[in-house]
């Protein structure tokens, strides 16, 4: 299971943990980094984007992957692209699973979703699932890699229920003052 898959508990985030060496932040909103680039909702993970300077940049969490599973998908944007020698990879274990240049032919395409095969990684087990991009700018640009809505197909989600919610109707009560019947 993915905690925060789509980062929008935002920053500082308890899942997830980022580092960049240009001391930029790797999750962002359009409030903190000012491009308004997410798949689903407000948040998404960006890497590159140092313009004229080398920019290493990395974000992981510890997740286990279930058995029933071996793939994982998330979103990708690529919407800058300075050379191949820029590369984001999706590392489990330390071990890439996955990885894209900035001569791809899904740089300056629109975003489109990524399906991994974690084969091997579904055993039920904690597996550190790491994402590591590094830029170098040889082109006098930057590369721009964005992440976001990532999840595990057939995995099954964590809901919480609030009671007071779910039954603030009064039905279970006895009280249906509040429900109309649509029969005269």
């Amino acid at each position: 299971m993915i905690e925060d898959p789509s980062f929008e508990a935002g920053v500082p985030s308890t899942a997830w943990t980022a580092d960049s060496d240009a001391g930029l932040p790797v999750i962002c909103s359009y409030n903190t980094c000012f491009a308004d680039v997410a798949h689903d909702g407000d948040w998404y993970a960006w890497f590159g984007g140092v313009l004229l300077d080398m920019e290493e940049a990395s974000l992981s969490q510890d997740i286990t992957i279930a058995e029933a599973n071996s793939t994982l998908r998330f979103h990708l944007m690529i919407d800058a692209c300075d050379s191949a020698a820029d590369y984001l990879e999706l590392l489990i274990d330390d071990l890439q699973v996955w990885s894209v240049d900035g001569a791809s032919p899904l740089c300056l395409a629109p975003g489109s979703f990524q399906e991994i095969d974690l084969s091997g990684f579904n055993d039920g087990e904690s597996h550190t699932l790491s994402f590591h991009c590094e830029t170098f700018a040889q082109n006098i640009l930057y590369s721009n890699f964005f992440v976001d809505a990532l999840s595990l197909p057939g995995q099954p989600s964590v809901c919480t229920v609030d009671p007071d919610f779910i039954f603030a109707d009064g039905f279970e009560s006895g009280d249906v003052s509040r429900w109309v019947s649509p029969i005269p």
